[in-house]
């Protein structure tokens, strides 16, 4: 038994593409190295035949039908979908993507018409093997979430959610002075009468909410996070049952959420949700969502890649978006997608678009035989941010120093997991 995967990161492909294009080639023939090949599919698929949700990942993310088959020219075979773009054109845009992706025979999982729908894997018939991929994601509005099915009324379309609980340690003098402040502002106030009422949870033993905040008193100041337990134990049932029909199971995890103020380390309970995946059975977990690289774990031998970063990234030229841009940001109502963009961009001099190491990125090739992960390679790739327009945000391969620069972040950053690795014939191997 053996299988081989790679795996890209977030596709946000808004624009069709030549395939002709310089490097397009390079990327292409690393993918298909592998059997399994795996992308998240960051946009939903519609012909603006549906409405845009009240909220969006950011911007709201759509791109014609049409562009679907350019991105599987790369190669995929599977799409992961629970992202915080797959609900910005609500149900409607959701439905659309899943019965284009049907339309078009690629697997897909993380999103669906109810929570078992969404949270099932997908299940991939290869040569080799059987895999089964898990999508999850951490990074969504609450109305975007699954909802499951009773006796009396149908499941909630929407993604399969990753949930998670933060509560922060302050000294007791700060929380002294937090619960005079919430005395006097009444901060707290609808809370309370909800609580006494029986609506909400009235709190923990030792936990004080401020503002839907939660704190206690420690002697370190600091945060914790957790992942919510329902949906921990529904994803660990959900490997059980992969594990009884699979060969190998692949979790594909959204999370934009950080520890600290940057975006180089995974939040707490991403790592832990993670290790406990592979504790029950998962061979991989390979992560995406705040676009740039983040660290590389070698848990238990299986590797956790807590974001790979961008794949495709034209979030910079939208044309048309819906009405609620303009109301989100204080625009006047005429102001077009292009110069809407261009000014909460500060004519790209801040924002995603202006910083180089959102457009490097890396794709792994993981074998495994039996139960083992016997190879790791890494391709460096770089999208473009130095090219103009029509190819800034494609992938392309990239030269010799570039490879070396981004062995380096991936180093710097990996460091505090014990993972480093070393440059061999233009791809990064463990060292």
């Amino acid at each position: 038994m053996k299988l081989t995967l790679t795996a890209a990161g977030d596709a946000v492909m808004v624009q069709r593409m030549n395939p002709g294009y310089a490097g397009f080639s390079a990327i292409k023939d690393f993918v298909n190295t592998a059997e399994a090949k795996l992308v998240n599919l960051e946009l939903v698929l519609t012909d603006k035949n549906c409405f845009a949700s009240s909220f969006c990942g950011g911007t709201w993310v759509t791109t014609p039908k049409s562009v679907l088959p350019d991105l599987l020219s790369y190669g995929f075979n599977y799409c992961s979908l629970s992202n915080n773009h797959i609900m910005d054109f609500s149900y409607g845009g959701l439905r659309s993507t899943i019965d284009t992706l049907n339309e078009a025979g690629v697997a897909y999982s993380g999103a669906g018409e109810n929570l078992f729908e969404a949270s099932k894997p997908a299940i991939l018939n290869l040569p080799s093997a059987r895999v089964a991929v898990i999508s999850i994601g951490s990074s969504f509005d609450d109305s975007a979430r699954a909802g499951n099915a009773n006796q009396s009324f149908r499941g909630r379309p929407g993604l399969n959610p990753l949930r998670f609980e933060t509560i922060y340690t302050i000294t007791e003098e700060q929380m002294k002075t937090m619960q005079s402040i919430a005395a006097e502002t009444y901060i707290n106030g609808e809370h309370s009468l909800l609580a006494k009422d029986g609506f909400v949870s009235g709190g923990e033993g030792g936990i004080f909410t401020f503002g839907g905040h939660k704190f206690k008193v420690g002697k370190v100041c600091g945060k914790e996070t957790h992942p919510h337990p329902a949906d921990l134990e529904r994803t660990l049932k959900s490997i059980d049952d992969a594990r009884r029909v699979a060969d190998y199971v692949v979790l594909m995890v959204h999370s934009h959420q950080i520890r600290t103020d940057n975006f180089l380390e995974p939040d707490y309970f991403f790592e832990e949700f993670s290790r406990a995946c592979i504790d029950r059975g998962a061979h991989a977990v390979i992560g995406g969502g705040t676009h740039q690289i983040k660290p590389i774990e070698i848990y238990k031998g299986r590797p956790i890649f807590y974001s790979l970063g961008n794949f495709i990234f034209q979030s910079n030229v939208f044309y048309e978006q819906p009405a609620d841009f303009n109301e989100m940001y204080g625009y006047p109502s005429d102001t077009s997608a292009p110069e809407a963009l261009e000014i909460r961009a500060e004519k790209w001099t801040k924002g995603l678009h202006s910083k180089p190491l959102n457009f490097r990125s890396i794709i792994p090739h993981m074998t495994f035989e039996g139960e083992e992960m016997t190879s790791l390679k890494l391709m460096p790739i770089e999208l473009g941010f130095n090219r103009g327009r029509t190819f800034k945000g494609l992938p392309t391969d990239t030269d010799a120093k570039t490879i070396e620069e981004i062995c380096a972040w991936t180093n710097e950053v990996s460091a505090s997991y014990g993972t480093s690795f070393r440059v061999k014939d233009g791809l990064l191997e463990l060292a």
